[in-house]
């Protein structure tokens, strides 16, 4: 080689080391202000509210923000995923990004990471590592092993711990893991529990380690609602609002001295004045819809929930003294799953209480229980939830030789009194059990143990009309399909109060299998043996 041949050589490489050193550089001031990258990079700007998300992302572990309609919040977190990406060394930082379903996340999230992408290279800047519709990958060399920047993952709800768990062993860094790794999860409020366990096994351990969850304030009852009202979970949460209020829209705050665009992004689908006023009448100030999709709230009650915030606290500020002269009856919900619990209340009169709750028992076990349980509170009916492991128990029951109160097995796929009105007897006896706490004629208490779970319980349950006008209160199976718990105590709540109130004072209440009954239908008809009644 030439000595020209070695300079310039050796210019080239000189010039390689510099320009790394100055994008390393460069990159170091970026991770410390992303507003400086996004405007530099992409050309684009936060508004006031934005920023102080992006700030408490910066400075927290744990972030919440529940969001109105039309504020760009997944914008916002593609934002912040191509920032992290871009600011970080390939293997360093592994993002993992979730939302309800794939399709959500392939179009939205990726969606925006895309633009992102692409307008990278539309300002000369080259974004590392290749993009699909789910990943953002990057391989160094042809031969090498491909490290996962980005992933969009929706585990199966049947295993999304265990999903999420391989994920860190696939990113392709030489220890099988990122020195960082950060979970975004978006419409959080529509995604199972499970998800937010998921996210924690994957950001434990030392090291600037994150997870954002950003969502509508639509459904209650979810773990993203808990981290908005239960203390003990929130507290180890950053929680932000984002209303209608805190856009520009509203504020009247320039983002953009260029006046083409800040226009730009005032009609970018960022909700405005006219359509809240529209909303207003459409759907009035105090409409569960008009609370989350304008103020950013979660409401007193959603729009399919079933128990209404009025109902709640009138069968909370009701009193019923307990009077020892009213038959007791004993509603009994069966566990049927590892995480579910057998559930025992008591209704004397329409004061209904906590008897017992137990989990992790056999069939045996259970009805053992709940049988003696009857005995020492001097019950007159137990009502059981006769499906599934409900049946068996129930039978066991009736079959004790020192049983004195009468056992009711509840159907709940039975027909209804009036299929028009209720599509099933569980739709029936919900409403039932909604009209006597409206009414005044149910008396529940929420500070007694476990009566938090119970009154989360009645603000959960959904329902829906079948097209002819029926009731049809949500299944077991649909509530585990959104992440809620299935409701135990409310339907032990339901079976002592709907089912007790039917049968008091029944003619064969009392009685037992073997028993004999002797009926008169004449008795019925109001008349005499030698005609009809006239």
């Amino acid at each position: 080689m030439s000595t020209t041949d070695a300079s310039l050589y050796l210019g080239g490489l000189e010039s390689d080391v510099l320009a790394q050193w100055r994008r390393k550089s460069q990159n170091a001031l970026y991770r410390e202000e992303p507003e400086a990258w996004l405007w530099d990079v992409l050309g684009y700007r936060w508004h006031a509210k934005q920023r102080e998300f992006v700030h408490a992302f910066m400075e927290q572990r744990r972030i919440a923000v529940k969001s109105a309609n039309g504020t760009g919040k997944s914008r916002g977190v593609g934002e912040l995923i191509s920032w992290g990406i871009s600011v970080h060394e390939p293997g360093e930082l592994l993002i993992i990004c979730s939302a309800p379903t794939m399709r959500q996340i392939e179009e939205t999230i990726f969606g925006y990471i895309s633009s992102n992408y692409s307008r990278m290279r539309g300002r000369g800047i080259e974004p590392i590592g290749r993009l699909t519709s789910s990943a953002w990958s990057y391989q160094e060399t042809p031969t090498s092993r491909p490290k996962t920047l980005v992933l969009g993952q929706k585990p199966s709800d049947k295993d999304i711990v265990g999903s999420f768990q391989g994920i860190r062993a696939i990113d392709g860094s030489d220890d099988g893991n990122a020195s960082k790794t950060w979970v975004f999860i978006d419409e959080a409020g529509a995604v199972h529990k499970d998800l937010f366990v998921a996210a924690e096994s994957v950001t434990t351990g030392a090291g600037d380690n994150k997870i954002m969850a950003i969502g509508n304030p639509d459904n209650l009852g979810t773990y993203f609602h808990s981290i908005f009202t239960d203390v003990q979970i929130g507290q180890d949460w950053y929680t932000e609002t984002l209303a209608a209020k805190d856009l520009p829209t509203f504020t009247g705050e320039i983002v953009y001295e260029d006046e083409a665009m800040q226009k730009r992004m005032l009609e970018s689908g960022m909700i405005d004045a006219e359509w809240v006023e529209q909303k207003k009448r459409a759907w009035g100030e105090d409409s569960a819809r008009y609370r989350s999709k304008v103020m950013g709230e979660f409401p007193d009650s959603d729009d399919r929930s079933f128990f209404s915030q009025s109902a709640i606290d009138t069968a909370h500020e009701t009193n019923i003294p307990e009077d020892m002269q009213n038959d007791l009856s004993i509603g009994f919900d069966v566990a049927r799953f590892g995480e579910d619990d057998s559930a025992l209340y008591g209704n004397r009169g329409g004061r209904i209480r906590r008897i017992d709750k137990w989990s992790k028992a056999n069939a045996n076990e259970s009805a053992s229980r709940a049988h003696q349980k009857a005995l020492d509170e001097g019950a007159r009916f137990m009502i059981i939830d006769s499906t599934g492991l409900g049946g068996p128990i129930a039978d066991v029951i009736t079959a004790r030789g020192d049983r004195y109160y009468t056992v009711i097995m509840a159907q709940g796929a039975e027909r209804s009194p009036d299929p028009a009105r209720w599509l099933n007897m569980r739709a029936y006896w919900y409403d039932m059990l909604r009209e006597g706490m409206l009414t005044g004629q149910v008396d529940l208490d929420y500070s007694e143990e476990d009566g938090k779970q119970l009154k989360d319980e009645l603000l959960t349950i959904q329902y829906d009309f079948t097209l002819k006008g029926a009731i049809k209160i949500e299944s077991k199976k649909d509530m585990a399909a959104r992440g809620v718990k299935s409701p135990d105590l409310l339907d032990a709540v339901v079976y002592s109060y709907v089912n007790a109130q039917a049968l008091v004072g029944h003619p064969l209440a009392g009685m037992k299998p073997g028993d004999y009954a002797y009926y008169d239908p004449w008795e019925e008809l109001d008349g005499d043996r030698r005609g009809l009644p006239i």
